[in-house]
């Protein structure tokens, strides 16, 4: 199948049955079926990246934070054997976004780590309280944003996966 408006064959993901319409008149911005198409893949690529991101991340805080764990938890005044499951917790949870974004719908997959991450962002700025020195109040809360951004991220793509069906 050939795009009506270039002559570059359109990839098998990206066809439907709906995009077979008229293209729209010269001024006419109302979604047509073409656009509803493309603004999902849109939101489907971005969905992908930031859960693939959002693993990654989780993967690598994780395994610096269990490493790491006596130095933190001299810092932030917390057993190290917490700090310790905290960065093994994560590693997990870095694996089970992979599975997830694997086998689970994307929508239903974004809403489930968003939904977690809103949480850790509000247990990990409450941990900073717990800090002894100010600098590492200042990592534990830029470690907060960086999750509250993986779930501005998430919260972004499920807004462009929506289909306006009016």
């Amino acid at each position: 199948m050939l795009n009506r408006w270039r002559a570059t064959p359109v990839p098998s993901r990206f066809r439907t049955s709906r995009n077979d319409g008229p293209r729209p008149a010269n001024g006419d911005l109302g979604r047509s079926a073409a656009s509803v198409t493309l603004i999902n893949v849109k939101g489907q690529r971005l969905g992908m990246l930031s859960l693939r991101l959002d693993a990654l991340y989780c993967l690598v805080l994780g395994a610096a934070v269990a490493v790491a764990s006596s130095a933190i938890s001299s810092a932030l005044a917390l057993p190290t054997g917490v700090i310790l499951a905290i960065g093994i917790s994560v590693v997990l949870w870095a694996g089970f976004v992979e599975w997830i974004r694997r086998t689970l719908d994307l929508r239903l997959a974004l809403r489930i780590v968003m939904i977690a991450n809103i949480a850790a962002t509000l247990a990990v700025a409450l941990v900073s309280f717990t800090a002894a020195a100010f600098f590492a109040v200042l990592g534990v809360l830029a470690v907060s944003v960086d999750i509250a951004l993986f779930a501005g991220s998430q919260a972004f793509a499920l807004g462009r996966l929506r289909v306006d069906t009016s």
